[in-house]
């Protein structure tokens, strides 16, 4: 297994054509501590992409995020990493399904779009167009149309 520390950005400089790595490992932190890690079976770098196959994403904060996604890609220029199609989240008793993720580091912002779904326990559900979690606060936002249903 292949492994690549990163400070600031998960990219392969100064590739030429394209080139194939299987079961990498991306990993990011800082002082010690890794904020983030990427797992892929195979990624190919295309130009400014890293295109991702079977890829799983965790990020670590005072309480873990996980993804799976069976696609994805990590442009090089801005560390953006997007995933998708269905692509599932995960946080203690909250579950996330949406189409299309982007993990935008520089923002601390983790974008859910082209449809989502959220539920928490067993208590709550909510159908929407997109939302974002901004990692700096923690907060969750839904935006566009949106159903909700709460169970007792």
């Amino acid at each position: 297994m292949q492994k690549k520390e990163s400070t600031y950005s998960p990219s392969l400089q100064n590739i030429k054509g394209k080139m194939e790595l299987e079961d990498i490992e991306y990993l990011d932190g800082e002082d010690g501590k890794i904020n983030w890690k990427l797992k892929a079976k195979l990624a190919t770098q295309i130009g400014e992409d890293i295109i991702l196959q079977n890829v799983q994403f965790v990020y670590l904060d005072k309480q873990e995020i996980k993804i799976l996604s069976p696609e994805g890609k990590i442009n090089n220029k801005t560390s953006v990493i997007t995933l998708y199609p269905k692509v599932k989240i995960s946080r203690g008793d909250m579950l996330v399904f949406c189409d299309k993720l982007i993990f935008d580091k520089e923002k601390d912002r983790v974008d859910f779009l082209e449809g989502f779904k959220l539920t928490k326990g067993k208590y709550l559900a909510i159908d929407g167009e997109r939302a974002y979690l901004n990692l700096k606060d923690n907060s969750f936002h839904v935006l566009g149309k949106v159903r909700s249903l709460w169970f007792p």
